[in-house]
């Protein structure tokens, strides 16, 4: 909220000063920087508690980072910043090593958690999705995986229902077929259905 009031009067004060300067063409200069802190403000709120809407695609989000637009994939996929990953490594510990990047999920249902999908990269790839209420893990699912020697990999999409897809993925012609299912219950609960 902070934030938000702080934008409203750089942007009064900065536009006042557009009235008085026009003619010296500092218009465009003012505005771009109006523009960028605004741009900024709004990313460094949206940071802590950005999160991915459902449904969560991990194929669709793999298109998009890792061969489309930047921009596009922090938008659609944000990644949680490093005060929020830094707590969330203090839960899970290390002992599985640490994440590329953890996903904060947005539930579309009222609860009284949170989702977070972790994503592990290395010799093989991993996902897994977790929920945590007071800073305690309630649930744990592995719900992807990948080794490049291997003929399949798993993959998943979380659906706006709370429910999980777990897809095999050929690597020889991308087909895929469904695997395995789970239902996040609303009490946090993550299980096979």
């Amino acid at each position: 909220m902070i934030k938000i009031f702080t934008v409203v009067i750089i942007l009064s004060t900065l536009l006042s000063c557009l009235k008085k300067d026009e003619k010296q063409g500092i218009k465009k200069e003012v505005t771009d920087t109006v523009l960028s802190t605004a741009i900024k403000t709004k990313n460094d709120s949206k940071d802590i508690k950005a999160s991915v809407s459902l449904p969560f695609d991990f194929e669709n989000y793999q298109k998009t980072c890792f061969t489309g637009n930047p921009s596009e994939c922090q938008q659609k996929y944000p990644t949680l910043a490093i005060s929020e990953y830094d707590k969330i490594m203090k839960i899970i510990g290390t002992k599985d090593g640490q994440p590329e990047s953890i996903f904060s999920i947005q539930s579309t249902i009222e609860t009284s958690f949170d989702i977070y999908v972790l994503y592990y990269e290395g010799d093989s790839s991993l996902q897994d999705i977790i929920t945590v209420h007071n800073d305690k893990i309630i649930s744990h699912q592995s719900i992807g995986y990948a080794m490049p020697e291997n003929e399949t990999y798993d993959t998943f999409i979380i659906n706006p229902d709370m429910t999980i897809d777990i897809y095999e993925v050929s690597y020889a012609d991308n087909s895929r077929k469904k695997k395995e299912k789970y239902r996040i219950s609303a009490e946090g609960n993550i299980s096979k259905i």
